[in-house]
């Protein structure tokens, strides 16, 4: 287990490393803990979706929303990861709606 995991300290941090909102040093130290740790490289890849997924729904601040939209739209594989979680977002709710009108 990632004893990281359950410190909303350092998730918070992670946050920021995915935003590019760190120092260069930092960012170096993450980057090296995650080549040398594969729970810590997931424990990022996790952080990166519930990221994503604020975003989807709107709940960045717009500080966070602007470094988010300049860091993962460079990106391709970050941009497909953004439609994915929009799609799914889409899904859901079209499901909840139908669920609302069978229970009329």
């Amino acid at each position: 287990m990632n004893r990281f995991k359950d410190d909303p300290a350092h998730i918070a941090l992670l946050n920021r490393y995915l935003l590019g909102d760190l120092p260069e040093e930092q960012q170096v130290e993450i980057e090296e803990r995650a080549f040398q740790d594969p729970a810590y490289a997931e424990l990022i890849q996790s952080v990166e979706i519930d990221l994503i997924d604020e975003y989807v729904r709107g709940g960045l601040s717009d500080r966070e929303r602007r470094q988010f939209e300049a860091r993962f739209f460079e990106s391709a594989e970050r941009r497909r990861k953004v439609e994915f979680a929009k799609d799914l977002g889409t899904i859901r709710t079209e499901s909840e709606e139908e669920e609302e009108q069978e229970e009329r």
